[in-house]
């Protein structure tokens, strides 16, 4: 991450040009080594051009590229967070310059400067939230004060960010106009559920999470009635009718983003109360979260690419009931029904989703885990008929998530034993071998 050196007497734009053709180069570029090289060529000549010109939308630009960095360093399948935290201590150290150089700029108006601000801010909240959540997942299931300082340091910068927006859609709105009162008000429910998302991971974090939920919940339901206000949250007989009017759906309905963050919440909440052994509040919950993604259907066709998001995150929802009923289990049959029941409905969310995106790996894995742990139960609920076609089914979607050189490491690992373990279990020493021979690191044959 060097800087590369300036030619003080270059015109800003020879670097903003090269910056430009640099970016859209390594969006190109399908190797990831060589794109992240580029990448970084296009940074170096961001700071290049603010080095001449102290245009504050170079920093911008500088940040938002070291945010993909990370982004692309997550799913390129490397364990090592090293590369993920440079590049996102990098983007928070841009985003606050950039912030700084917007708040002391001249500008041709204050509503200018003031969308600046709001950029500025915006992408500096998504990194320290983007950093936090690397931490948090650094430390499974323990506090991690770097996320939480990471996590206050978004909310310092999303409260005032919102103040600001919500002056500016009651100002719009005031001075009835209409068309920048509608991008304040959806520039105002990113805000609102990002800040959300802030609170939301510090469920996983803080050692006192009810204030947390309170305000999350809060800013989610502020969330929804702007989106409301917007368009209608829902088909109104003989005056709208989304999925009619749209064709296939309405997908791109702020609405959406909104239940989806709800839905995330109350999942989140629901994790919580597991960890602090509160079984009948986290099923309270995860119904919860499974109304929010039931809202959704009504503004998706048949091939949105949300419905895909939403199926997925719904099997989720299913899979931690089944892990919420096995590990605080009374050890009662009807909990052990209802377990079972929960898996066959993250089985069925999970194949849904498979089939709108079938070249996803990790929509394979979660498959083949859910199998994999129905073909363990199913002796336990008096239906061992079931344990070898279910085993089979574990096996196959375990080889879909291997195929793909690209699944993370430890997801190939996961994989790679599922498929080990089901291979054993229907007594397929040759096919066993095999795999074993291969590894986890290379698709097995089929």
């Amino acid at each position: 991450m060097t800087t590369m050196d300036v030619d003080h007497d270059a015109p800003a734009d020879v670097f903003l040009t090269r910056a430009y053709e640099l970016e859209e180069a390594a969006e190109r570029t399908p190797d990831f080594a060589r794109a992240a090289d580029t990448y970084r060529a296009a940074i170096n000549a961001y700071d290049g051009a603010f080095a001449v010109s102290g245009d504050p939308d170079c920093l911008y630009n500088a940040a938002r590229i070291y945010l993909v960095l990370a982004a692309k360093v997550a799913s390129s399948g490397g364990s090592n967070t090293e590369f993920q935290m440079q590049y996102l201590d990098a983007a928070i150290d841009a985003g606050t310059r950039c912030a700084a150089a917007v708040a002391s700029a001249p500008a041709t108006s204050s509503a200018e400067n003031n969308n600046d601000l709001d950029d500025a801010h915006f992408n500096l909240a998504q990194s320290y939230l983007t950093k936090a959540e690397c931490l948090a997942s650094a430390v499974e299931n323990h506090p991690s004060s770097g996320a939480e300082q990471c996590l206050a340091h978004a909310d310092a910068v999303l409260t005032p960010l919102a103040v600001r927006q919500r002056e500016t859609v009651s100002a719009s709105s005031a001075a009835a106009a209409p068309t920048l009162a509608a991008a304040a008000a959806t520039s105002l429910i990113e805000t609102l559920l990002l800040h959300a998302q802030v609170h939301e991971l510090a469920l996983v974090v803080s050692t006192d999470p009810t204030a947390n939920v309170e305000i999350a919940q809060h800013l989610v339901q502020e969330a929804i009635a702007l989106a409301a206000r917007l368009r209608p949250p829902s088909p109104a007989p003989a005056t709208l009718d989304l999925t009619a009017s749209a064709g296939s759906g309405d997908p791109d309905h702020p609405y959406i983003d909104c239940l989806l963050r709800a839905a995330s919440l109350q999942e989140a909440v629901g994790d919580r109360h597991v960890r602090d052994t509160n079984l009948g509040q986290a099923l309270a919950a995860y119904d919860a979260s499974l109304q929010h993604l039931a809202g959704i259907a009504p503004f998706l066709g048949p091939h949105a690419a949300v419905h895909v998001a939403s199926s997925c995150d719904a099997g989720d929802v299913h899979f931690s009931i089944f892990e919420a009923l096995s590990t605080l289990s009374d050890g009662s049959l009807e909990q052990l029904l209802s377990a079972w029941q929960s898996l066959g409905r993250a089985a069925k969310c999970y194949a849904d989703a498979l089939r709108r995106a079938p070249a996803n790996p990790r929509i394979a894995l979660h498959l083949a885990e859910t199998e994999w742990n129905r073909a363990a139960v199913a002796p336990r609920v008096d239906k061992p008929s079931l344990q070898p076609q279910l085993l089979k089914n574990a096996a196959i979607y375990a080889q879909r998530a291997l195929a793909p050189a690209h699944l993370d490491p430890g997801d190939r690992q996961d994989a790679f034993d599922i498929l080990c373990g089901a291979l054993e279990g229907l007594g397929l020493v040759d096919d066993l071998a095999r795999a074993k021979a291969v590894g986890p690191h290379l698709s097995p044959a089929s």
